[in-house]
């Protein structure tokens, strides 16, 4: 889902921790400028994996997708237009599950806008997160956080970061 985004303008970094070559292997296969490959030696954490990622990336904005999310082929051109219109730091979109087939969907999570209270006492911005650049790498994600990573980093975030609902 993401090769096929109609906005192009990103860079995909994966990061394999596997032994195997069936990773490498594939991306092969796609022979696309976009994706950065770089095999990381022994079981490094998550948060390790993603700061790395975003440390090498270049440009602007940063946002982890997992494995088995899945985006739909405007997600990246939303998350741009937006960003061109308010130039916000931190930005969240609501989300939907789906079969394995991708076609139905049927759990849809509506986020509510940016609200500190609500956001205390719920982690309703972990999928799809998109943070500036610079203040990802200034906050980092941190591995005592294992499943609450994102959580964590917006918790941190200075009060003046500008947190936008797509």
């Amino acid at each position: 889902s993401i090769l096929s985004q109609t906005y192009g303008g990103f860079e995909l970094i994966i990061a394999d921790t596997s032994m195997s070559s069936a990773v490498r292997d594939v991306l092969d296969h796609y022979r696309d400028e976009r994706i950065r490959y770089y095999s990381v030696p022994g079981n490094r954490g998550d948060a390790s994996l993603i700061n790395d990622a975003a440390y090498m990336a270049a440009g602007d904005y940063v946002c982890a997708v997992d494995t088995g999310d899945l985006l739909t082929k405007d997600a990246l051109y939303e998350v741009f237009m937006y960003i061109m219109r308010t130039d916000a730091e931190i930005l969240y979109t609501d989300e939907d599950h789906c079969d394995a087939a991708g076609k139905r969907f049927d759990q849809p999570n509506y986020k509510p806008d940016f609200n500190k209270d609500y956001l205390l006492s719920n982690n309703y911005m972990r999928r799809l997160l998109v943070i500036r650049r610079e203040l990802f790498l200034a906050l980092r994600l941190r591995d005592s956080f294992d499943g609450a990573l994102t959580y964590d980093l917006v918790l941190r975030a200075p009060k003046s970061a500008v947190c936008h609902e797509i």
